[in-house]
């Protein structure tokens, strides 16, 4: 079988991240050794920006790579303002398309996470066992204090030692995660209990790193892969589907360079879990509402016991959000089918993260929107999520049914009147009034 080792890495700091540091760790332990042994071919894909790729090609260590693998640069033209997740997966569907045609299954290494010794023959042999989709949890360490005392310590072979060099070099980022912090992060990812009088933690994840899976010839990466593209690939059927749930087994280290962005939820659980199930509704799909039903045990020595008062606390929280989660599903399917019935082409106003998050929504529900309207001029003409980006004016408005997804959304709205469009009928708003009334009042 036929492996592409695919890492899509752009930007000078990344570029040195992945190069200088990430790289000369695998090349230095057993991992890439081991692999060239098997039987299947793999080669190493790196996707990159037009500008960056001669940054690549002038890496010293490439030339010790290419000695060994055989090692492809491709880049594109994409332009390097879009915002990150949008470059992400333009470069991903390039290597859906290459993975295809050269009928390979996809091993990702992404430029700021790490992959602890024997990772790549561990995904081999989860294929060779019938799995075609991996995914883990990339626990957040801090970069630079985890990569100094990495680099001046033999490889780690044993799980539990990757493990507690983690959890000793754990970044504040899982603190906008944890259920009982004042904060909580814009992204939910995931939630995290710290167990009681341990470094233990219990996580409950919504999006996994996707670590390995087998593109699918009639399927877009719409999104990156660890959102829609796996649960469209495998529709309910999940058995081809391997969940790393236990740091004895495998953890990820997810390098963090910088403080993320959060916000405060001031009115502790109740507020909290509304705006997890609010977020959930429009960013994850099914296999990953299954997933947050597991919990993932992160631990450095002997796993500490869960309390049944705290496995119970768990469960009812998790419970509780899946619940609000579904109550609004009924009403999100009548507003698509409020925009079908229209007999108009589907347009999502705002290409922001919010409007993308509808967008998916949309696509798991099996309408693909036909176009994005947003009033920045840097996104005209652009493809987000394969989806036109267009600029918004009357002659091109009137031929959409449109859908408001923007924090912006009452200005939209009298945009819209003033050119003529009617509520309901030419537009209707779908930004949450929660949203509205508790973060942009």
């Amino acid at each position: 079988m036929n492996f592409h080792l695919v890492c899509p890495v752009w930007n000078k700091v990344y570029i040195d991240l992945f190069f200088d540091r990430l790289l000369p760790y695998y090349l230095k332990s057993k991992d890439l050794n081991n692999i060239e042994g098997l039987r299947h071919t793999v080669s190493i894909q790196f996707y990159t920006l037009e500008d960056d790729r001669q940054t690549i090609a002038n890496k010293s260590i490439l030339a010790t790579l290419k000695k060994r693998f055989n090692v492809a640069i491709h880049s594109n033209t994409i332009d390097k303002n879009l915002p990150k997740l949008l470059i992400l997966t333009r470069l991903y569907e390039q290597a859906r398309l290459d993975a295809i045609n050269a009928d390979a299954i996809i091993i990702t290494v992404q430029p700021d996470t790490l992959y602890p010794e024997n990772t790549f023959n561990d995904l081999i042999k989860l294929y060779e066992v019938g799995y075609r989709y991996v995914l883990a949890y990339g626990i957040p360490v801090n970069a630079e204090t985890f990569l100094e005392e990495l680099s001046n310590t033999p490889p780690l072979n044993n799980p539990r030692e990757f493990s507690n060099l983690c959890l000793n070099h754990l970044h504040n980022e899982i603190t906008k995660h944890q259920w009982n912090e004042n904060y909580f992060s814009m992204g939910v990812d995931y939630i995290a209990w710290q167990i009681p009088d341990s470094n233990d933690y219990i996580i409950r994840a919504f999006r996994l790193h996707p670590m390995m899976l087998s593109p699918k010839n009639d399927i877009l990466m719409y999104w990156t892969p660890d959102l829609d593209y796996i649960y469209r690939c495998c529709h309910a059927d999940f058995r081809d589907v391997y969940v790393y749930e236990n740091s004895n087994e495998k953890i990820l280290a997810s390098l963090q360079l910088s403080d993320n962005e959060r916000f405060q939820l001031s009115d502790g659980s109740v507020k909290t879990r509304m705006f997890i199930a609010k977020w959930i509704h429009y960013a994850t799909d099914p296999l990953h509402r299954k997933l947050f039903r597991t919990n993932i045990a992160i631990h450095s020595k002997t796993r500490q016991a869960i309390s049944s008062e705290l496995q119970k606390q768990i469960d009812t929280i998790c419970n509780d959000i899946l619940q609000l989660s579904s109550d609004n599903t009924n009403h999100f399917i009548a507003t698509i089918n409020q925009a079908l019935s229209s007999n108009k082409k589907i347009a999502i106003y705002g290409a922001g993260a919010f409007g993308q998050m509808v967008a998916n929504a949309f696509i798991l529900n099996g309408c693909i929107p036909d176009a994005f309207f947003d009033t920045d001029k840097n996104k005209w003409g652009n493809i987000g999520r394969m989806i036109q980006v267009l600029a918004p004016n009357h002659d091109t408005l009137i031929n959409y049914f449109i859908i408001i997804a923007s924090n912006y959304f009452k200005e939209i709205e009298s945009f819209l009147k003033k050119n003529q469009l009617n509520s309901q009928t030419d537009y209707i708003t779908i930004m949450p009034e929660w949203i509205y009334n508790e973060h942009y009042k």
